[in-house]
């Protein structure tokens, strides 16, 4: 699209070398409706960004939801008002049942809480909110409780593989064995498992430096 420039003289052109006298000649705007359009486009846009930034909440993306509907990582409130809990400090997303995943996604709620780190003791268990949002309280429970945590079906449940940090999220590590065996061959050792957690990570501040766009991008969709 040509640009509205200050206009030359035909004389002027003329005394120019031949080579000069195409880029020096007189240009006019020839797209005048696009170029409203692309402004009316970015006036829109910054509407959109300015109602984000005022009424959208980026922890719903940065941090994500419990399975109670409580934004990790911020303060909440409750019903009607009340307070509700303060997860400022639980910037970390957990996914309690593994086989939550194996379930149709459109029709079940994923168990999950907010937690300070991710759990990496395979011998521990992490449970639904009791309390004061407690998640720790597996030596606590009845015996019908225990038993019913021990086969799988809550209210705790065992951290079944060491997990890690990605974006406010918990992953888990898979261990070397069940990746041989899906490779086929002897490939993943410590240093490569140490390569994929490297890779991973590089993808998330990769990711984090892109954010702020999706950020406007999703809290718009939440607004509007």
């Amino acid at each position: 699209m040509a640009c509205c420039m200050s206009s030359h003289h035909d004389a002027d052109i003329e005394a120019l070398p031949p080579t000069e006298q195409v880029i020096n000649e007189e240009r006019r705007c020839t797209d005048v409706s696009f170029l409203c359009l692309f402004a009316a486009f970015w006036v829109g846009m910054l509407a959109i960004s300015i109602k984000a930034f005022i009424k959208g909440d980026t922890n719903r993306i940065l941090y994500g939801l419990d399975m109670d509907g409580n934004v990790c990582g911020a303060k909440n409130s409750g019903v009607n008002g009340s307070s509700g809990p303060n997860f400022t400090d639980r910037k970390n997303l957990y996914w309690l049942d593994p086989y939550d995943f194996l379930l149709d996604e459109e029709t079940h709620i994923y168990k999950t809480v907010c937690l300070v780190s991710c759990p990496n003791d395979t011998s521990s268990y992490v449970c639904t909110y009791r309390g004061q949002w407690e998640t720790s309280y597996f030596s606590n429970l009845t015996g019908t409780e225990m038993t019913s945590s021990l086969i799988g079906t809550g209210p705790c449940y065992r951290v079944i593989l060491p997990t890690f940090t990605i974006l406010n999220k918990c992953f888990p590590i898979p261990p070397a064995e069940l990746l041989n065996d899906a490779m086929g061959s002897n490939v993943a050792s410590n240093s490569t498992l140490s390569t994929m957690k490297s890779i991973l990570l590089k993808v998330s501040k990769d990711f984090n430096k892109g954010r702020l766009d999706i950020n406007l991008y999703q809290a718009a969709r939440q607004t509007l």
